[in-house]
This record gives structure tokens, C-alpha cells and sequence, in this order.
């Protein structure tokens, strides 16, 4: 039951990465865009423009703190699976 839960955890920690990455794409893309209202709020509350990527910066710091965390519990995981396996065969 350990071996599927960390399958499908492993699946899903794929998926997040994948769509945190379309996220900051799409965001910074966005960002720059000429007709946008989140540039055009940041500029009104006098916030400038290099504070939105130090913003996406320190988002970007943060999840690679948090998912390689959680990574390296799923690669322990699978290290350890992989032991028990060599061990069983000798």
C-alpha cells in the first residue's frame, strides 16, 4: 500500500511542477502584456514594476524549498525500495 500511495504522490508531484512552471510563464508573460490590469494596479498603488519579479522570485524560491523537500521524501522512498529489493534477493 506504501509502494502505491508514493507511486501516485510521485504522479502528482510531476503534475505540480509542470503546471507551477506553465504558471510562471504565463504570469510574467502576462505581466508585460500591454494591456493588462494587474501591471496597470501595481503601477496605480505606485508598486514598480521590479517588485513584481522579486515577488516572483521569492514564489519561485520558496516552491523549490517546499517540492525539493517533498521530492526528496519520494526519491528516499524509492532509494529505500530499492534496497529492500537487493536485500530480499541476496
Amino acid at each position: 500500500m506504501n509502494r502505491f500511495i508514493a507511486k501516485i504522490f510521485s504522479g502528482f508531484l510531476a503534475l505540480i511542477h509542470i503546471g507551477y512552471i506553465l504558471f510562471l510563464i504565463g504570469a510574467i508573460v502576462a505581466f508585460y502584456s500591454k494591456d493588462n490590469p494587474i501591471r496597470d494596479l501595481f503601477l496605480q498603488l505606485g508598486i514598480p514594476q521590479g517588485s513584481f519579479l522579486i515577488f516572483i522570485f521569492a514564489t519561485f524560491i520558496g516552491y523549490v524549498l517546499v517540492m525539493g523537500l517533498l521530492s526528496t521524501f519520494v526519491a528516499i522512498n524509492d532509494n529505500l525500495e530499492r534496497l529492500y529489493e537487493t536485500i530480499k534477493r541476496n
